[in-house]
């Protein structure tokens, strides 16, 4: 059983103790979750003011429910391999008059160490020791993963496979939006089924707007390949259905411009078009895959070097006349993650939104942006974009 509230408590190899402000700076958090998962576990409470590492006050975290949820996705977002709600569980402990502060409880499993956390495309293997943590050695490293893991998860395959059709469009696209979705699981879709048509053609279907960014717009017959099914509407977009399950969509980087500089991306496109794939992707894998399954999704822009992405909402009454535009800072001209992210199918179908919103939140970051500086159109607590019709 969990400690109660750790005051008057001192840090330790097991305990990490962080104030409110921590949830300002995710990538610290990561950072211990990691070192303990590498380690003997333990647990973080996030919440509490320290004086030379004791809990000396309870201060406690406004809105912890999102609070929660926020940083779940970010761990899920920066650990590898993803945290299982069993390796990492995260609740809040509640303490009278509306307080509340947050427990992380680590329990790493043996059999998928190490973990690494990435950051600017780089894995880093940091464990615990005592109260700070290091950087593991290569033999601690090669230990783990020398082991003999049997064979490949269906899981890594499919995010082997995403890797590889980045790679693959990097070389063959320019100036392009590309998100690829693919099942955990072997699933064999039925390419000439109406209802693939239907998605693609018709936006009430898969609860798009009848007018906006987004991939439900088809106006020409598909090409039927062997294993494929594909829509392409002149240059600007694309979206691909594979026998497998797999899903491609293609967007160009001006059908993301809207007003503003030649190269300046409307947050609403940026949003609205990766939570329309989700929407519908949404429709193809209802009902063909267990709601425990998983689907793995990579974004990423290629050639944006020199497009610019504006903070908060193009609605905004003052948005053009004091919102200073942000050039893309990376260093190369595409942008890309080294991990794509692995939802659950169940949030796929009952929150589309939020699993489009989980990768947008990457493209602001890269930008130089916080979760705050995003459009208010997306509503956190709903997990929906609510744009007029």
């Amino acid at each position: 059983m969990s400690e109660p509230i750790p005051l008057g408590r001192a840090e330790d190899s097991r305990l990490e103790l962080q104030a409110a402000e921590a949830l300002e700076r995710p990538e610290t958090i990561a950072h211990v979750v990691v070192a303990m998962l590498n380690a003997d576990g333990g647990e973080i409470w996030i919440g509490l003011r320290t004086h030379d590492g004791m809990a000396v006050e309870i201060q406690g975290i406004p809105d912890p429910r999102r609070a929660a949820a926020t940083l779940r996705e970010s761990l899920v977002d920066r650990l590898n391999p993803s945290p299982l709600p069993e390796e990492v569980e995260i609740e809040t402990v509640p303490h009278g008059r509306g307080i509340a502060l947050l427990r992380i409880t680590v329990m790493p499993r043996a059999e998928r160490k190490p973990y690494a956390l990435t950051r600017s495309g780089a894995w880093y293997f940091p464990v615990r020791v005592g109260t700070s943590s290091r950087a593991m050695s290569r033999e601690e490293i090669f230990r783990h993963t020398g082991k003999d893991r049997g064979v490949e998860s269906r899981l890594d395959a499919s995010i082997r496979n995403v890797l590889d059709e980045r790679e693959a469009a990097r070389a063959s696209l320019r100036d392009r939006m590309w998100l690829c979705l693919e099942p955990a699981s072997a699933i064999t879709l039925d390419l000439q089924a109406p209802r693939l048509e239907e998605l693609a053609a018709n936006p009430e279907t898969s609860g798009n707007r009848r007018i906006g960014w987004h991939f439900a717009r088809a106006s020409r017959a598909p090409r039927l390949g062997k294993d494929t099914l594909r829509w392409e509407w002149e240059e600007a977009l694309a979206v691909e259905v594979r026998a497998r399950g797999g899903l491609l969509f293609e967007a160009s980087l001006k059908a993301l411009h809207w007003k503003g500089d030649d190269h300046a991306l409307w947050p609403l496109s940026v949003l609205e078009y990766p939570m329309s794939a989700f929407r519908i992707a949404k429709g193809i894998y209802e009902g063909t895959l267990g709601i425990e399954e998983r689907v793995v999704a990579d974004l990423a822009f290629f050639g944006i070097r020199g497009w610019t992405l504006k903070s908060g909402s193009p609605l905004d009454p003052h948005f053009f006349r004091l919102v200073t535009p942000i050039v893309y800072p990376g260093p190369d001209e595409d942008l890309t993650w080294t991990k794509p992210l692995v939802f659950e199918l169940r949030d796929v179908l009952e929150t589309p939104d939020r699993c489009g919103f989980r990768l947008v939140r990457r493209v602001y970051e890269a930008f130089g942006l916080r979760e705050r500086d995003m459009p208010p159109e997306y509503d956190r607590d709903s997990g929906r974009l609510l744009l007029p019709d």
